[in-house]
């Protein structure tokens, strides 16, 4: 008998650590859509600054879904034997691209042009987070074309009480500028949606996608800066989000982030 109490209690002290939730695409869009929704489109901005001997720098900014009823470019050109756009695969899928409102003589055009790689972040006071990683493809304006007038013209009509603030006289003034956005990996954490919010699981949930990239001119500028002047989204689509490789978190990794614990920051049985 005791033998056999022994044999238990050894099964019970060899129980497996808990195991890491799993999540789908759709689960890390939602979390991070309720996210963006929550701080009202407020998100940091981070930009490479090394040409300036800094470091990268971050700031503020508001981003903006793409606008409801905008045609397909090809539709709004003229051409009407052009495909519609495939619907979204998600109903999630609120970072296909986003558009940065800026000044198009701020310090961070000028870092976006020598460098259109950049992030995109926001956080909250209760744990949650997410990261955008991609490039700015595009600077649009109402003179780049008809598909960009009406993404500029949307975005005022259902923004312009926030923007009218800060660019006066605008759209048409000359100073104002959307920064086309595409993302290619998403980070997120989340407790409302128990997304990789263990206290001790050190490794977020993650999707990514092939995306699009800004093309060079063969000099030290970018071309997104030229003027567009027709034609659709810049730099194609972003594919289709997936779960990311995880190749950045090795199994030993994984036990040197977490230590002696399991994800919930329990003693790990030897």
């Amino acid at each position: 008998l005791l033998a056999r109490s022994a044999k238990v209690l050894a099964c019970e002290e060899a129980a497996p650590a808990p195991a890491e939730s799993e999540y789908s695409v759709d689960d890390v869009l939602r979390a991070s859509k309720d996210l963006w929704e929550a701080t009202d489109g407020l998100v940091m901005l981070f930009t490479n600054n090394v040409a300036d001997g800094g470091p990268p720098a971050g700031r503020p900014v508001k981003c903006f879904r793409s606008p409801r009823n905008i045609a397909p470019a090809a539709a709004a050109e003229g051409n009407s034997s052009a495909p519609s756009p495939p619907l979204p695969s998600s109903p999630y899928d609120w970072c296909d691209r986003l558009w940065i409102p800026t000044n198009v003589h701020s310090k961070k055009v000028g870092e976006l042009n020598r460098n259109p790689r950049c992030s995109l972040g926001a956080y909250d006071a209760y744990g949650n987070y997410f990261v955008l990683q991609g490039a700015v493809v595009s600077k649009v304006s109402v003179e780049s074309g008809t598909y960009y007038r009406g993404i500029t013209e949307g975005i005022w009509a259902e923004h312009g009480d926030h923007l009218k603030d800060f660019f006066q006289g605008e759209p048409a003034g000359g100073r104002f500028v959307l920064l086309e956005f595409v993302p290619t990996k998403l980070t997120v954490i989340s407790t409302k949606w128990e997304l990789a919010s263990e206290r001790n699981n050190w490794r977020p949930a993650e999707i990514e996608r092939a995306g699009a990239s800004a093309s060079s001119g063969g000099g030290s500028r970018w071309r997104f800066w030229s003027k567009r002047e027709e034609g659709g989204p810049a730099g194609g689509g972003g594919g289709e989000w997936r779960h990311a490789s995880g190749k950045n978190y090795s199994e030993k990794r994984l036990r040197q982030l977490r230590g002696g614990y399991d994800i919930k920051g329990q003693p790990l049985q030897r």
